[in-house]
């Protein structure tokens, strides 16, 4: 079993909060997992909460909600699977998997796109935001 640090959960879930805000609807089969990630996330400080998500949001927004290639993707409703670094939103068609690591202030976001088990787009690179 990996482990994984609180910050870096922390991070998952913003990801998982902000980027599941954007599908048809979101939901996570691992109630358990959820609720105590939720928990754990509510119990920071409320300025690293802001901080978290307006990276996340700025990332979303910046980065895949303005590719027209994954206009498709925010139509499904999705379950979402936390991994060790981020989330795999899990559609019908479609999969997208968000990871991030953050480094001090930094925040390096890397997305891949799979469809129905093929693997489609690796098309965005780890970038600073």
């Amino acid at each position: 079993m990996i482990s994984v640090s609180k910050n870096q959960e922390n991070l998952n879930y913003a990801i998982y909060m902000i980027g599941g805000s954007y599908f048809k609807k979101a939901s996570c089969s691992n109630t358990r997992l959820e609720t105590r990630l939720r928990v754990q996330y509510m119990e920071q400080k409320q300025e690293k909460q802001a901080a978290l998500e307006e990276k996340c949001i700025k990332y979303f927004e910046e980065k895949l909600l303005k590719n027209k290639a994954l206009d498709d993707v925010w139509k499904q409703s999705v379950d979402c699977e936390f991994t060790a670094h981020g989330i795999r939103f899990l559609g019908t068609e479609y999969a997208l998997c968000v990871t991030a690591e953050a480094k001090g202030k930094e925040v390096k976001f890397f997305c891949q796109l799979f469809k129905k088990n093929l693997w489609i787009v690796n098309i965005f690179k780890k970038e600073n935001k």
